[in-house]
């Protein structure tokens, strides 16, 4: 076997892997089938489990999944990641890949697909958790903290 994990940050981890990234529809370093969401016309999507209050965007409105649930996201993975892989592979212009690199959450094939593994390419990427620890959160609770987190309507800051 000649490689056993293969290890970047996020964003090149999914450059790597030939997955979209961390603000598209399908964003989930694991290749799960939970989709984000996204504010209305806005092209950033973030990786919600629960619903937000009066939200209706088209194509992004899922019910609230509990952690229990997060197992039948995580069901045939592989044959789902091959499969949308080839659906990809076989695009006829660049509107229709357009529109299967969004359904499908891969915007190429990898380079390592050509090599053997007896993890199977999914698996050799562990997830990348340095960015969330040491300047998603921070940044995050030191704008909470503050009184200065960017809000978005309808919510309000009120103390």
């Amino acid at each position: 076997m000649p490689y056993a994990f293969i290890t970047a940050d996020s964003p090149v981890m999914a450059m790597v892997l030939g997955m979209v990234g961390h603000s598209e529809r399908f964003s989930c370093q694991l290749y799960c089938s939970l989709f984000g969401c996204c504010r209305e016309r806005d092209g950033h999507y973030y990786p919600v489990m629960l619903k937000p209050n009066a939200y209706k965007v088209t194509s992004c409105d899922h019910n609230d999944i509990m952690f229990s649930d997060l197992k039948q996201y995580q069901q045939g993975i592989f044959v789902h990641y091959h499969d949308n892989l080839c659906k990809l592979l076989v695009a006829n212009n660049p509107t229709q890949f357009k529109d299967r690199h969004l359904d499908t959450g891969l915007c190429k094939q990898t380079i390592l697909s050509g090599l053997q593994s007896g993890l199977g390419i999914l698996n050799i990427f562990p997830l990348d958790i340095m960015h969330l620890i040491n300047l998603n959160n921070p940044d995050l609770l030191l704008g909470l903290w503050h009184g200065t987190i960017k809000i978005y309507l309808p919510n309000k800051i009120e103390l």
